[in-house]
């Protein structure tokens, strides 16, 4: 079909579609991330984190208290801090809003 025969009706209908398709895909892709965390991976993670701490506490206790504390609870701090980074700025959950608001003004 020629393109010339294409009335601005069509070609609205066609921004029309994909956006709709594009919008749709977003939210298959993205949208995958935007749920509440699941209760048993944070039982899981805490119980972990406190295993951890609780070992390196003990293993680090003969040097002292202080240190053994310091020592037990930083690295699961910076784990948790790296993990928080990584789910608000790597993984983006929230931007899908966004990506749909941009989506919508090119088609304008």
């Amino acid at each position: 079909m020629n393109r010339e025969h294409f009335t601005d009706e069509d070609k609205y209908d066609a921004k029309s579609r994909h956006l709709q398709s594009q919008l749709a895909l977003l939210a298959q892709v993205e949208g995958q991330s935007e749920g509440e965390p699941d209760t048993s991976a944070l039982i899981l993670a805490g119980g972990l984190s406190v295993i951890e701490a609780g070992v390196a506490f003990f293993l680090l206790l003969p040097g002292g208290l202080l240190m053994a504390t310091i020592g037990a609870f930083f690295p699961v701090f910076l784990l948790w801090a790296m993990a928080n980074f990584q789910a608000d700025r790597v993984d983006l959950p929230n931007k899908l809003d966004e990506l749909a608001e941009i989506y919508e003004q090119e088609q304008r």
